[in-house]
């Protein structure tokens, strides 16, 4: 206040031009009457009030931007949008001048804001609306990227692309951290399985691995039922409040979540959350998150059918290589692609000393070519069986019944046994 002392008149507090003092974290110290008219909200000289409670999503950042960049004696214009308590706009044109608080040296903004709405009513309007088509096409763009990140790239990039998604649609509606929640509903427990925050923000993701809850609170029956949840105040919250005293630590002031819902299932949800300012009136979260909750769980199932493959695949390949008679795959050419246990058993060699290497270190090139003039003498033919006689590593000779078998166009798998021990 020591600064705007300095000023303060009865001129200043009844001018038609709305008069702001804010800090650089747009908390308000001082708004004169018609600031407050104009708003539609009237200030309590104990109330804690923050400018960013009354700026349009749509002029939040570029404020930012200026403010944060303000210096001693800067002087700026920016053309400002404002909420009403009813919900309408008021678009203003305003004159910022920085400076520093004598007795804190904190830096304070003050604002004069002059009310263009009526004057500017048809350009507003189109401008605004050039703005928000410009936003939703923006939107768009990033949504359909973020599928095309999610579902086609390679999955070894897979979670890297869910935090970069959660950082980009973050950013877009100014949130402090955005997030995805895992739920458990058969051991009732929570896990938070990606996240990004923002600059200064502490992650929650790490400490909220394999938290309680329970079906008795209303946070869950709202995401069981499909509903969104949106706590505007977290601190209004009772004290024993389950959400309250899982995000009182984070300092998170406001919360929106949307459930990730599938054949009737609950996931889990994903959401933001405010901690630097409490975010009022989110429908645009609501609906954004609405369409990224099917987005996401569509990608992290199909995440988890891979990684249900590949898991299939090892087993697999462990089955073949503890199996009791020699396995081996080779290409068209006669090379080793893969061998399991048995056969380097029965041939004395290692895995390491076969693969790459041509058949004939075991066979003779002329049953091998035999074996491949069957496969192309018909089209029908995709297994066949000859007794070879082979070397061992140590020169002594083996004889086996192989059958072999055209595994796609490359490859061909064989098995390798002595027909008088089966």
């Amino acid at each position: 206040m020591g600064l705007f002392k300095d000023y303060y008149s009865e001129f200043i507090e009844k001018t038609a031009y709305m008069i702001l003092l804010i800090d650089e974290d747009g908390n308000i110290y001082h708004a004169n009457e018609s600031f407050q008219k104009i708003i539609g909200c009237q200030f309590e000289a104990s109330s804690n009030h923050s400018i960013w409670q009354f700026i349009n999503p749509y002029s939040k950042q570029l404020c930012k931007t200026e403010f944060s960049n303000a210096r001693h004696g800067d002087r700026f214009e920016l053309v400002m949008v404002l909420t009403r308590s009813d919900g309408s706009y008021v678009y203003t044109d305003g004159k910022f001048n920085c400076s520093y608080d004598d007795v804190s040296g904190q830096k304070m903004i003050t604002c004069i804001l002059q009310d263009v709405t009526e004057l500017n009513e048809r350009e507003i309007e189109f401008n605004n609306l050039k703005l928000q088509l410009d936003e939703k096409t923006r939107y768009w763009k990033l949504l359909h990227k973020t599928y095309v990140a999610l579902i086609n790239e390679q999955m070894e990039h897979f979670d890297d692309n869910m935090v970069k998604a959660l950082e980009q649609f973050g950013k877009m509606v100014y949130a402090d951290r955005a997030f995805i929640f895992e739920y458990d509903m058969d051991q009732l427990l929570l896990h938070n399985t990606y996240e990004w925050c923002d600059t200064d923000i502490v992650p929650k993701c790490k400490n909220m691995q394999n938290v309680p809850f329970s079906l008795e609170d209303s946070w869950i029956q709202n995401h069981i039922s499909g509903l969104p949840v949106y706590i505007e105040n977290v601190s209004d919250l009772p004290d024993e409040d389950y959400v309250k005293t899982v995000l009182k630590p984070y300092g998170v002031k406001s919360m929106v979540t949307y459930p990730m819902i599938s054949d009737g299932v609950l996931y889990g949800s994903v959401g933001f959350d405010s901690v630097k300012i409490s975010r009022s009136n989110a429908d645009v979260e609501k609906q954004m998150l609405s369409e990224l909750s099917a987005l996401f769980l569509n990608a992290i199932h199909r995440k988890r059918m891979h990684d249900q493959l590949i898991e299939r695949q090892l087993r697999f390949n462990g089955y073949i290589n503890e199996a009791p008679i020699g396995i081996f795959v080779c290409g068209t050419d006669f090379k080793f692609h893969e061998v399991n246990k048995a056969f380097c058993k029965l041939t004395g060699y290692s895995a390491q000393e076969l693969v790459n290497e041509s058949l004939t270190m075991l066979f003779d090139q002329a049953d091998l070519e035999r074996t491949k003039l069957k496969f192309l003498s018909s089209e029908e033919v995709y297994t066949v069986k000859f007794d070879y006689v082979g070397r061992r590593k140590d020169g002594t000779p083996f004889k086996a019944l192989i059958a072999s078998a055209t595994v796609g166009e490359f490859e061909i798998i064989s098995f390798c046994y002595d027909p008088l021990e089966i």
